[in-house]
């Protein structure tokens, strides 16, 4: 767009009084066919959102059709569990370089059935949530149709297991017992195989199925609930992620503060131990933003000191 103060004054009075909304809109809707439209009580979209190198980094809990507003799959199985509302606050805020005004996503809450929140969603102004994997695929139980559908009291379940020897996490399978093993579970179904194209790159996987990052945004809600209300779980589990609400305050001081020291230190001792003191302060950053930001769930842009 022009530069509304280039423009005709009419023109101009309607783009000053444009408000942008930072939640990006859907125009075209793929529905279900009826068969399973008239079988399911409850829908949710499942649009993968791709930075810019092609890997799926955030997922995407809230997108719009004008004034109307939808929840993702995992977002609505997650309120569906739960028997809860998700209530969104819109702002209008001065962005840009322009100063335009525009409207995003101040906040998403999980409402009860009493109109009590109970989980607040760390998303974006686009209504975005950092995904925190797990790891690569198969953290999570997956099971074939033909397992689950078939008569046999069992079925085989494929799932990663940590191998204490090597430190990792190696693909495995169980097979177990299929009612016990259903029982109160929360299934996310959709196709793995490489044929079907529904793969996508992570972090973590360059062929990851795409409906496995929806089971890792519900078991990111699910940690972070469980936390939020004091429930048992495990220190490890990956709940949310969020940015430093201070970041932008405080790097540029950071920044300055470590040019200083690196700077006399280097000065002073020269260019063999100098390589040792720069290498011991990468560790230093490295260390720092592992162990007590990304451990905690935040995330830093651990770039710029580096």
């Amino acid at each position: 767009g022009r530069n509304p103060a280039s423009m005709p004054p009419e023109i101009s009075k309607i783009a000053a009084s444009f408000v942008r909304n930072r939640v990006p809109p859907v125009v075209d809707w793929s529905v279900d066919i009826p068969a399973l439209a008239n079988a399911t009580k409850h829908t949710g979209f499942f649009n993968a959102t791709q930075d810019s190198d092609g890997a799926v980094r955030r997922s995407k809990l809230v997108t719009r059709t004008g004034q109307q507003y939808f929840p993702s799959l995992a977002l609505r199985t997650f309120l569906v569990n739960h028997e809860a509302t998700a209530i969104g606050k819109l702002a209008i805020e001065n962005l840009g370089r322009s100063n335009a005004k525009t409207k995003i996503l101040n906040s998403l809450e999980v409402i009860d059935s009493k109109g009590d929140t109970f989980l607040k969603i760390p998303t974006d102004f686009e209504g975005q949530l950092m995904i925190n994997y797990a790891g690569a695929q198969h953290m999570f139980p997956h099971v074939s149709a033909a397992e689950l559908l078939n008569d046999s009291d069992s079925m085989i379940v494929t799932v990663r297991k940590f191998n204490p020897v090597t430190g990792k996490w190696d693909d495995g399978t169980d097979r177990v017992n299929k009612k016990e093993f259903m029982k109160d579970k929360m299934l996310v179904f959709g196709a793995t195989a490489l044929a079907v194209f529904d793969l996508r790159v992570t972090p973590f996987d360059e062929n990851f199925p795409g409906v496995e990052t929806h089971a890792n945004v519900l078991s990111n809600m699910l940690v972070a609930k469980a936390r939020a209300h004091g429930e048992m779980i495990d220190a490890k589990a990956p709940g949310f992620l969020r940015m430093h609400p201070d970041e932008g305050k405080v790097m540029w001081l950071i920044l300055l503060g470590l040019g200083v020291v690196l700077s006399g230190l280097l000065s002073y001792f020269g260019a063999v131990s100098g390589l040792g003191i720069t290498t011991a302060f990468i560790g230093l950053i490295y260390v720092v933003d592992k162990y007590y930001f990304f451990d905690s769930g935040i995330v830093t842009t651990v770039l710029f000191p580096v």
